[in-house]
């Protein structure tokens, strides 16, 4: 209450959740009402126009835009880690970032840390190996995966006389 009013001057309390650890009023920090009905979102908060001072701010996902840049940052930041010179171009980083966003999902589920982790795992296969390019990685047979089966434009034999 006193952080809430203003009487608590210099202390502020950060901590990170998923929506549904704060949200569920069964488990979640919204299961308290005294808690819930503080930290409840405002009537007019919306997606592109949050209230950053509430006292739960709600992030939004990153976009593919802001995750190049992140893969950017952590390409030099690795460079500089291990002592290398950074190889990975911007062409490499915009199509590892095209490939991540186009998996079947992705729209909805995609984290940043699925994709650190996935980008992380090449630079560390870069720099063991120098020999190999990012975008060989990413045309190999175990990145396959991410390519969706369910859409394609080739048509079999069977159905082409098929139409909709």
């Amino acid at each position: 209450n006193d952080t809430l009013q203003g009487k608590a001057k210099y202390l502020g309390i950060i901590m990170g959740a998923t929506p549904q650890a704060v949200e569920d009023r069964r488990r979640g920090v919204y299961s308290y009402e005294a808690l819930r009905s503080r930290l409840a979102e405002g009537k007019f908060s919306r997606p592109g126009a949050r209230d950053m001072l509430a006292p739960v701010i709600r992030l939004e996902p990153l976009t593919a835009a802001e995750m190049l840049v992140l893969c950017d940052k952590l390409a030099a930041m690795h460079a500089g880690l291990y002592g290398y010179s950074q190889s990975v171009t911007d062409e490499d980083l915009a199509e590892f970032i095209k490939i991540e966003f186009s998996r079947v999902g992705a729209d909805s589920n995609i984290t940043p840390r699925e994709v650190i982790r996935d980008f992380i795992e090449l630079l560390d296969l870069m720099y063991q190996h120098p020999e190999m390019k990012l975008a060989d990685l990413l045309a190999s047979e175990e990145f396959a995966w991410t390519k969706s089966e369910a859409v394609s434009n080739d048509a079999a034999a069977a159905f082409a006389e098929f139409t909709l």
